[in-house]
């Protein structure tokens, strides 16, 4: 989280992925960024897309989330909660 210069909070949201040339004897190495800017007026609807996503990772992947302790319904969606103190 972070606050923007008039004091509003945003998420940042950055992947940094390791790049290797390999065009020469001695590889160079770089590093990409990408980043995703989240403003508050959109975490509710990315907190819904992101629990409904879950939700169809655990339901067409159950072997993959065999060790949760999960009792979703078929159709039910945990919701995810951030407590950020600042």
């Amino acid at each position: 989280m972070k606050k923007s210069r008039k004091g509003e909070l945003f998420l940042n949201i950055t992947e940094s992925k390791k790049v290797v040339s390999k065009e020469s004897a001695q590889p160079a190495v770089h590093f990409e960024k990408h980043k995703i800017f989240l403003y508050k007026e959109d975490f509710d609807h990315f907190l819904s897309a992101l629990s409904e996503t879950i939700a169809y990772a655990k339901e067409n992947n159950p072997d993959d989330f065999s060790s949760d302790t999960d009792t979703d319904t078929e159709n039910s969606v945990d919701p995810i909660n951030l407590i950020i103190d600042f």
